[in-house]
């Protein structure tokens, strides 16, 4: 049988779930401001078989504005460090600045997608060289395990961020 402080957590986290998912910042706000946890497993698929946190939530809901607010709160450092796939998604959208944010608050750089693939992977595909040159600079080339796959991409998608990997 779960405490009455358990069911307080859970239910704060359900709130924050579709608050996140489709109400505005200030009702967001308010649910945080009640307790609602930042960081706890929150369903990122419709299945629920991936989770993250609440910034793993915001960033794969579109709520980029949402996200940078979070990750200037005062749990923004763990937020970034603990999140599941926030620094792939942002990579693979071309958000930069959340990006970079979540990497200044060390956030792993070699993180990855739902299916596998790396951060630098995802941006080099999409043609985000200013978020691989970001990844490459947080040392993202030193984690990739496809090395190849990723060279290709960013040869096919001309991204000078990776002639110093070419040679």
């Amino acid at each position: 049988m779960q405490s009455n402080m358990e069911d307080g957590v859970q239910e704060g986290q359900g709130l924050l779930q579709r608050a996140i998912m489709g109400y505005g910042v200030k009702e967001v706000e308010r649910i945080i401001s009640e307790g609602a946890p930042l960081i706890a497993e929150y369903k990122l698929d419709a299945k629920g078989d991936d989770v993250g946190t609440a910034l793993d939530l915001a960033i794969v809901s579109c709520r980029y504005n949402l996200a940078m607010q979070l990750l200037s709160g005062p749990e923004a450092g763990e937020l970034a460090q603990l999140s599941t796939r926030s620094v792939a998604w942002s990579a693979r959208d071309g958000r930069l600045k959340i990006l970079c944010e979540m990497l200044r608050l060390g956030a792993p750089a070699g993180q990855c997608d739902e299916s596998g693939r790396s951060a630098l992977l995802l941006a080099a595909m999409r043609g985000h060289a200013d978020c691989a040159a970001a990844l490459l600079q947080a040392n993202a080339w030193q984690q990739e395990h496809s090395r190849g796959d990723v060279l290709e991409w960013a040869t096919r998608m001309k991204m000078s961020c990776f002639s110093a990997y070419c040679e």
